[in-house]
């Protein structure tokens, strides 16, 4: 019994003790836990206070400058303090609850400066951002002892006390100042260098050098020794400026460019008017004068081609010394002049017959200098003059075209389309008109009658490829098509039509491939054909030949004939019913050429024969001769032609060196 009471007591006493050290250890692990759960760092009471800045030094600076705040009751740590340059945050590189360390950050304009603790935030006295300062360009670029110079940039201020000016480390007095110039004089002892413009300890190098000239500048060569005005001339000596535009160069008195300088070799372009002399260097009012003279070469013009050509043609000149400069030449013929347009090579340019020429001498002057041909350039009679293009004119070969007084139409070709066009010379537009009646075709011919228009043939491209043999009317007042009595020679292609006193003619050209010269007259009235004289034997069958009426009589010539390609020359007369051989052709044998007639005159050329052509001729059927007439500035074949009252003749779409469309006046 005893011992179980005393059992009992045991567990009591036990029990009271642990309940005692749970009441004390409890509390002091939360305490511990508690401070384990900040930083390692002893802990640091927040501001309580209201903070004060009482100085900000310096109170003036430029961006990444470092400026210290001192106050009263700042943070501590830099994490509980906030400090801005009107408005805008600065980095901490120091704090104590006295003093603060910041660099003044990018984007910081003159205003207060605050710092914000957990308490409150404290405003304090105006800080000044200054802007750094530049230094852009100075002038002269180079000069001698004694030289003053003008350096320009921005935020320079105005008391020259504060700023500090060195050429290659050397000091330079200041003798004024102002926001954008420095005035300075080179003292004794200067050399070639940098300047360097140091304010409030900010130093700003230039980006060029200055050079010092101590010496007259010194010529000991230059190469090449001779050539045209325009072209460039290498220098070679000492004492000049590393500035180009500060050595000033003269041939004979003529000032030249400076494109590249160093202390020893000037690169220069000669002007135009220089003419053969010395050469003198001028550097800031110190010269020199080369031993030798520089040769102004002049143009020579060897020979040109063609020789002969009319107004607007292009005619390219050969001979030597015409430089690489298109400003500098100046090209006329018998004194009217032009301007050149391509320079191939210092031997070669292109240019254009201008209008007003006249036969005679060719003058080439280069800078200044005259070149004369030797022989005569001989100016056509006729004007090629570009008009309004048809749409879709560019690789329209083989298309049609006829005129019913002074307006042209044209449509087809080899596009394979049915648009139909109306020309009119006097506002230069095209209009177009109801799409043709028939299919889409190329290679047909036409004439026209009674103020109608009437295509005859061709061929349709499109799958299957169909000869044609229909003929079809275009009226243009109704502007309407109607389909009329098929020509019955069969399909005809690449053929020559015209007309003679109210009737159509067609002849040469291809029928189911074979080669043709038989004679078909239409009579629109009763809408039919009658065949006529075939060309005689002598003549050979031919297709893309070309051809006229003029004076009631038709004409044909050159053409191909499967084998080669022809220039004979044959008149028809309607009326006999005959055929008679005529003056040949005066241009190479040739095929798919153009022909018309105005007046009492025919027309033939262009075409091609191995290549395309562009010479250009005029038939005189009561002389049976032919005379050169000015050639159409452009190659061109496969067009088709026409001529309107009033001496006007037209070629339309085509393929060579350009589809367009052009006007035919005659002198």
């Amino acid at each position: 019994m005893n011992t179980n009471k005393n059992f009992m007591h045991l567990i009591s006493y036990r029990s009271v003790i642990r309940l005692l050290l749970i009441i004390i250890v409890l509390p002091m692990t939360f305490i511990t836990l508690s401070n384990c759960s900040g930083d390692d760092a002893d802990p640091q009471p927040e501001p309580t206070a209201a903070s004060e800045i009482r100085s900000i030094s310096p109170t003036s600076g430029y961006v990444g400058d470092t400026i210290e705040i001192t106050g009263t009751n700042f943070g501590s740590q830099m994490s509980t303090n906030t400090v801005r340059f009107n408005a805008i945050t600065a980095k901490l590189t120091a704090a104590t609850a006295t003093k603060l360390t910041v660099t003044v950050p990018a984007g910081a304009t003159s205003g207060k400066v605050s710092v914000v603790t957990n308490a409150d935030t404290a405003t304090g006295p105006e800080f000044t951002v200054l802007s750094l300062h530049s230094v852009d360009s100075f002038s002269p670029r180079s000069g001698e002892v004694g030289t003053e110079v003008i350096i320009s940039g921005s935020n320079f201020g105005s008391n020259k006390s504060l700023v500090t000016l060195t050429l290659n480390s050397l000091s330079i007095p200041v003798l004024a100042v102002n926001d954008t110039q420095i005035t300075a004089s080179i003292p004794t002892g200067a050399a070639t260098g940098k300047f360097t413009v140091t304010i409030n300890g900010k130093a700003v190098e230039s980006a060029t050098t200055f050079s010092l000239i101590t010496e007259n500048p010194v010529i000991s060569n230059f190469y090449p020794s001779g050539g045209v005005a325009g072209g460039q001339v290498i220098i070679a000596g000492s004492n000049f400026s590393l500035t180009p535009e500060d050595n000033i160069v003269k041939f004979n008195g003529v000032a030249a460019k400076v494109i590249n300088a160093s202390s020893s070799q000037l690169k220069v372009i000669t002007n135009y008017g220089t003419t053969t002399g010395k050469i003198e260097i001028t550097v800031t009012g110190k010269s020199g004068i080369s031993a030798m003279d520089f040769e102004i070469l002049a143009p020579v013009v060897t020979s040109f081609g063609p020789d002969k050509a009319g107004i607007g043609s292009t005619i390219q000149l050969y001979g030597s010394n015409f430089g690489d400069s298109l400003e500098l030449i100046k090209v006329k013929f018998n004194g009217v002049e032009t301007e050149p347009y391509y320079l191939p090579s210092t031997n070669i340019v292109w240019v254009r017959v201008p209008s007003g020429a006249t036969t005679g001498k060719i003058t080439v002057n280069v800078g200044g200098t005259d070149g004369v041909s030797a022989t005569d350039f001989t100016v056509l009679p006729g004007l090629w003059e570009k008009i309004a293009q048809l749409p879709q004119s560019p690789s329209r070969m083989d298309a049609i075209t006829f005129s019913y007084g002074s307006k042209v139409y044209a449509g087809l070709g080899q596009l394979q389309t049915k648009d139909f066009w109306e020309y009119n010379p006097d506002s230069d537009t095209w209009t177009q008109k109801a799409d043709f009646g028939g299919t889409s075709r190329a290679y047909a011919s036409a004439f026209t009658l009674s103020g109608k228009g009437y295509v005859i043939g061709g061929a349709n491209n499109e799958s299957p490829y169909n000869q044609l043999s229909e003929v079809w009317q275009y009226d243009p007042s109704a502007n309407t098509w109607t389909q009329k009595a098929d020509f019955p020679g069969g399909p005809k292609l690449h053929a020559v039509a015209f007309n003679i006193y109210g009737k159509g003619y067609i002849t040469t050209g291809k029928s189911d491939n074979a080669y043709k010269k038989d004679m078909w007259e239409y009579d629109p009235d009763s809408d039919t054909w009658t065949e006529k004289a075939s060309m005689p034997a002598s003549a050979s069958v031919r297709i893309y030949a070309a051809g006229f009426s003029v004076n009631g009589k038709g004409y044909v010539g050159t053409g191909f004939n499967g084998s080669v390609k022809l220039k004979d020359f044959w008149e028809f007369d309607p009326v006999a019913n005959s055929w008679t051989q005529k003056t040949d052709f005066p241009g190479d044998a040739r095929n798919s050429g153009i022909g018309f007639s105005t007046g009492s005159y025919g027309y033939m050329g262009l075409g091609v024969t191995n290549v395309a052509q562009s010479d250009f001729y005029q038939y005189n059927p009561v002389a049976n001769s032919w005379t050169m007439k000015s050639n159409l500035p452009y190659t061109m074949q496969q067009v088709a032609s026409t001529s309107t009252p009033g001496g006007y003749g037209y070629i339309i779409g085509g393929n060579g060196s350009v589809s367009s469309t052009f006007k035919y006046i005659e002198d």
